[in-house]
């Protein structure tokens, strides 16, 4: 005979998730979660976790800030639900995009104190007129993104290489994009690479080439720094241009933090 649990254990289960999706509703915190800083992390999150997620980037005289929450619904897919507001300098902070994003883990390999991971990943914005299309296009902001990316991390190095398409929307011309890169990391402590990253402190160095239909691109380069503690991480990062064509690219100084919360239900 099966004996069903009382209303009182599954009571708190369930307004906890309903708290943690509301957080993530109103304050949406970015995938700057695991792996480098410029490249998409190739790992997916947990299931059954949620991590909101906030960061900001300053380019020029643009100002970037992303809100961001991700959501594991099972251990190889996860979804994500974003929006960026921009500042050009002339205007205060705008909204300029909604997005929804899913993540697929085509691969894992898990070792004696190694992880490697690829996966792909993509985003599409919900289309909106009025001033956010505006914002988007005054800005150039990327209506569709796809990526794919491969790690593989040990105790205290790991390895990175990814590839970005985006469609980006413009006032004149819409304009196609690829952006390719590698990254390397190492640990000022050794620890098995577990599956949102290690805790402490993780240096980055990457290498990006971007290209755009109209001719112009640039290749950087971008070191940057994560640390982690308990189920909290922030991300620091500089990326610098040390080759343009056609380009007025700016050095960019990004800053994230996000935050890992389990959401499963707990049984007596």
């Amino acid at each position: 005979m099966k004996v069903e649990s009382p209303p009182s254990v599954y009571i708190p289960a369930v307004l906890k998730r309903v708290l943690v999706f509301t957080m993530a509703a109103g304050f949406p915190l970015p995938a700057l979660a695991q792996g480098p800083i410029f490249l998409t992390p190739a790992n997916t999150m947990p299931a059954s976790d949620v991590s909101p997620g906030v960061s900001y980037a300053h380019k020029g005289d643009e100002t970037d800030v992303s809100f961001q929450a991700l959501y594991g619904l099972h251990p190889k897919v996860t979804l994500g639900f974003g929006a960026l507001m921009v500042a050009d300098g002339v205007r205060p902070l705008e909204l300029g995009r909604i997005q929804t994003q899913v993540k697929v883990r085509l691969f894992q390999k898990i070792g004696d104190g190694t992880r490697t991971v690829v996966g792909v990943g993509a985003g599409i914005g919900i289309p909106f007129g009025g001033e956010i299309d505006r914002v988007a296009r005054d800005n150039g902001l990327s209506y569709v993104v796809s990526n794919f990316t491969a790690g593989h991390v040990n105790r205290r190095t790991g390895f990175f290489a990814g590839a970005q398409y985006t469609f980006d929307l413009h006032n004149d011309v819409n304009l196609n994009t690829a952006t390719v890169g590698a990254a390397a990391s190492w640990r000022f402590k050794a620890a098995p690479p577990g599956a949102t990253s290690g805790p402490g402190f993780t240096m980055f160095f990457e290498t990006l080439a971007h290209y755009e239909a109209d001719h112009s691109g640039w290749v950087a380069v971008a070191p940057g720094m994560m640390y982690r503690v308990g189920r909290t991480q922030l991300k620091l990062g500089t990326r610098f241009p040390v080759k343009r064509w056609n380009s007025t690219s700016s050095p960019v100084i990004s800053l994230g933090t996000a935050m890992f919360i389990p959401v499963r239900p707990t049984h007596p």
